[in-house]
């Protein structure tokens, strides 16, 4: 996702790219040499979907002069910053959620409000503690598999609105269903799901929401109230890992 700011807010964007910096730094001490402040500038502007900070500098200078954007770390885009920036670090990806917490540790107060409760927990969690012990994750199973693999890999941002999530799972277990043959494999692999027999989406929905990997979020289209199905970080962080 390219992220963009107001020319206002440069100033802070970069105050904030260097506050990243020095936390990193005293985790990562070995990533000194490499994280030069113009280097991390130019590491941090790549994360943004931009070429360098100078590029970065002249869209917001340039392209955005009226703009009063000033969000660069919010929920939607947290852990993909902390995955580019493990990329072009030169760090296992495993660690992306050390990463996204420190982005998070870095946020301004504005980019905070964002975040819903859960999510300020989940970024200012220690793991390997006796309140957060270490757990192996493995993953959605059964019909909640085909639910986290649909927001993962056929949408944006991981969410989709609630009509457009029905209609993508039916076609996504269509698809599915045209590479295997009888019912009762179909019902093994947890293909049945139907418009109007066999498990309905409603109930593949419901369970997943239960079971914690996705969340139903109420928005507004032209001020009328609509629903969308958002993966849960959770659901995110199981799909960072294995991909």
């Amino acid at each position: 996702m390219k992220i963009s700011i107001g020319a206002a807010h440069l100033p802070a964007a970069k105050q904030q790219a260097y506050a990243l910096r020095d936390a990193i730094l005293s985790e990562y001490y070995s990533l000194s040499q490499l994280y030069t402040k113009s280097a991390f500038l130019k590491i941090w502007a790549k994360c943004l979907h931009a070429n360098d900070w100078g590029h970065f500098n002249a869209n917001s200078q340039h392209a955005n002069k009226l703009s009063k954007k000033n969000v660069v770390v919010c929920p939607e885009v947290i852990h993909l910053l902390a995955r580019s920036l493990c990329r072009y670090s030169f760090v296992s990806e495993t660690e992306w959620y050390e990463f996204a917490r420190l982005i998070y540790s870095v946020a301004y107060e504005h980019e905070l409000a964002l975040f819903d409760d859960e999510e300020h927990e989940y970024y200012n969690m220690e793991f390997g503690t006796p309140e957060n012990p270490i757990l192996l994750e493995v993953g959605p199973e059964g019909h909640n598999q085909h639910v986290v693999d649909l927001l993962y890999q056929k949408s944006s941002f991981n969410e989709m609105r609630e009509s457009e999530f029905i209609k993508g799972l039916l076609a996504y277990a269509k698809k599915k269903r045209q590479l295997l043959s009888g019912k009762a494999t179909i019902r093994n692999y947890h293909l049945d799901i139907y418009p109007n027999s066999g498990v309905s989406v409603a109930s593949v929905l419901e369970r997943a929401i239960d079971a914690g990997w996705v969340k139903k979020v109420r928005v507004y289209s032209y001020k009328e109230p609509e629903y969308k199905i958002v993966l849960t970080l959770r659901a995110v962080s199981t799909c960072l890992k294995v991909s």
